[in-house]
């Protein structure tokens, strides 16, 4: 269980090596081809996040990764590049939608996983939170 809770939490950084995945200054994401996203490097101190903007990740995490399982085989049968990449900027709306009906921008999304995985303290408290949750 572990092992795949620790494979969980790297999910979504698959996400950056779609092409055009940015992010705007509103924290939205639109399409650039040719440019790939990066997350950003500032991130806030483990400690100062509050428990409620932890559930709010959590949520929005666990919301990201089901629907790419959802969608990865589909992506993988993709006849044409130009199939293939309609479906990423779906499946990136509509994870964008989700962190975002979280009341999380993704530019803070993006901070919280990536402290998830930097900081062995926040990773488990996020752990913790996806166990409450049964997976």
């Amino acid at each position: 269980m572990a092992l795949v809770l620790a494979l969980a939490l790297t999910l979504p950084l698959s996400l950056t090596a779609w092409p055009g995945w940015a992010t705007a200054e509103t924290g939205t994401a639109v399409l650039e081809e040719s440019s790939l996203a990066t997350p950003t490097k500032t991130q806030p101190d483990a400690s100062a996040v509050p428990s409620e903007t932890v559930s709010r990740f959590v949520n929005a995490y666990l919301e990201v990764v089901k629907l790419i399982e959802s969608r990865e085989a589909s992506l993988q049968s993709a006849e044409t590049d130009t199939e293939s990449r309609q479906m990423q900027q779906e499946i990136q709306a509509e994870a964008v939608a989700l962190i975002q009906s979280h009341d999380l921008t993704l530019q803070a999304y993006w901070e919280l996983l990536g402290l998830a995985n930097s900081d062995p303290e926040f990773r488990e408290r996020v752990l913790a939170q996806i166990e409450e949750a049964g997976l």
